[in-house]
Formats: C-alpha cells, sequence, structure tokens
C-alpha cells in the first residue's frame, strides 16, 4: 500500500514519528507522500519524506493563502525555482470555507500560478476541492488532458467522471469508511480501479470506529472498505492502488 497524500511533517507526529513510521511498515505501507502546504513548510516535508523513505511536494494549500506572503506571480517563480526534487505540484486548490479570509477572485489567481508552475515543472497536481467542484472544472477543463489526483474525494458519481475525463486520479480516504458518505461509496465503484488511489490525510480525516490522530497504519481501513464497495481483493485493491502511485508520482517500486 502506499499513503498517496499525508501530512506526516506536521507537529501532530513531532513526539513519536519513527513509532508512527514503524507502525506503518508494519500494517503494509511502502511509502507516503507528503504535501506541501506552504513555502516555509516546503523543506521540512522533503526532510521528512526523505528519513521515512517517502516523496513529497511543493504547494500553497487554500487555508495557507492569507497568511502567504506572496503574490501569485511571486508563489508560481518560487515554486518553479524551489520544485526541483519534488514530486508533484500541491495542495492546491478551491475552498469555500476560507473565502472570508482568501476570496474567490484570489483563490483562483493562486490556482492558475500553481497550475503554471506544475506545467513548467512538468508535474503532476495534488488538488484539494470543498464546495467548488463546478467551478475548478471549470478552470481545469482548458488545460486538459491532465496529470495528478484529487485529494480526499468525496464526490458524486457525475463529479468523478468529469473529472476523470480530464485525466485525473482520485484519491479517496477515511470518508469512506462511513456509511453516511452515500455520493462517495455510490462513486467508489464507479471509478476505473486504475485511476484510484488511498490516502489517510492524516493526521486528519480517522476512519470510522478509529479515535484520536490518525496516522499511514490505518490507511487499511480505507483498502477494506474500498474493496468490500468494488467486490474485489483487498490484495488487488492494494496492489493496483500502490502501483498506481507509483507511476503517477515517478516512486521507486
Amino acid at each position: 500500500m502506499i499513503d498517496a497524500h499525508a501530512h506526516l511533517d506536521f507537529e501532530a507526529f513531532d513526539a513519536d514519528r519513527e513509532a508512527m513510521w514503524a507502525r506503518a511498515l508494519e500494517a503494509g505501507v511502502e511509502a507516503a507522500v507528503i504535501p506541501g502546504v506552504a513555502p516555509a513548510q516546503w523543506a521540512r516535508g522533503a526532510e521528512v519524506a526523505r528519513a521515512l523513505d517517502g516523496a513529497w511536494c511543493v504547494g500553497a494549500h487554500p487555508e495557507w493563502l492569507a497568511e502567504l506572503g506572496l503574490s501569485p506571480d511571486a508563489l508560481r517563480e518560487r515554486l518553479i525555482a524551489e520544485g526541483e526534487g519534488a514530486v508533484a505540484v500541491g495542495e492546491l486548490g478551491l475552498d469555500r470555507r476560507v473565502e472570508g479570509a482568501v476570496g474567490r477572485e484570489a483563490q483562483e489567481a493562486y490556482l492558475e500560478a500553481q497550475l503554471d508552475a506544475a506545467e513548467a515543472l512538468g508535474l503532476p497536481l495534488v488538488l484539494h476541492v470543498v464546495g467548488r467542484h463546478g467551478r475548478l472544472l471549470e478552470l481545469l477543463a482548458p488545460r486538459a488532458p491532465l496529470r495528478g489526483m484529487v485529494h480526499a474525494f468525496t464526490g458524486a458519481p457525475e463529479v468523478a467522471a468529469r473529472y476523470l475525463e480530464l485525466g485525473l486520479h482520485l484519491g479517496v480516504g477515511g470518508a469512506l469508511t462511513r456509511p453516511n458518505a452515500k455520493k462517495l461509496r455510490a462513486a467508489a465503484p464507479t471509478i476505473p480501479l486504475g485511476r484510484l488511489l488511498v490516502e489517510t490525510d492524516a493526521p486528519d480525516q480517522a476512519p470510522e470506529g478509529r479515535e484520536g490522530r490518525n496516522e499511514p497504519a490505518w490507511l487499511v481501513d480505507v483498502v477494506e472498505a474500498l474493496a468490500a464497495l468494488r467486490g474485489e481483493s483487498v490484495e488487488k485493491v492494494a496492489e493496483a492502488t500502490g502501483e498506481n502511485a507509483r507511476t503517477l508520482f515517478g516512486l521507486a517500486s
């Protein structure tokens, strides 16, 4: 298994990062991809990724834009200058919840700047979207075909189909284990296995029945839920999603 999206550089793991990763390896997790959330964090993400034999990204998350201190153009140039060694640009996107701090137009300007940087670097995208699927799809469509993942996808089958048409992979996480995630649970069986990724979004989004901080060892809960919904074996889903992550992010086998 490969955890395609886990914030293992966050302070939540500072006290027991090595023990946490040992539990992940014991559970069958082979690697993790650490997303970028702000320039001040990129070096830390790279450091932790190297220590855990993982991979890291560069990007500016919508929730961090208000404190970014960079214009969209300056962010684009910094991404290009510092992106060597990263496996993707992101997580970037649109988030309805933070529009009071960073308005729609500003979020879209930063999105476009990061899309430009990813194109210049030849890297895939790690996309974050909350409450703005329609607008994100509109902005992405002129750039298709695209490489990348929609992180923590929870949308309906018809929304999944539109992202797939653009060439993107869909990442599913702890939400899939919750019976009330009806749209996602309906969509999961419709997505081609070759376009699925599994993730924890640790330390957030713990699976149903788990308490406290999420961590990569619990990725097995997501794989088991996905396999059950699709009527496929856990082994098949784990192998396929792992290979998808290796191919998309250029990870070693």
